[in-house]
């Protein structure tokens, strides 16, 4: 029994998700996406963390407000 070749251009779906996996396109692009999520998400997370002290600076502000209001 001799081993049997396979032809070249015979295709799968799975050898061509291989290829596809491995090709040098695939993982750059993979790359950039996740980096692009990840600078969004801290982008968004900076963005509420900012959002809250100003809504707290706000309320002291208010708060120092009607005091000084009241003192007077």
């Amino acid at each position: 029994m001799g081993r049997r070749l396979e032809d070249p251009e015979r295709r799968t779906a799975f050898s061509v998700t291989t290829r596809s996996l491995s090709g040098m396109k695939l993982w750059p692009t993979l790359g950039v996406a996740f980096l692009l999520i990840v600078g969004w998400g801290t982008s968004m997370r900076l963005s509420w963390s900012l959002g809250r002290e100003n809504a707290r600076n706000e309320a002291q502000a208010s708060t120092l407000k009607r005091t000084a209001d009241t003192l007077n």
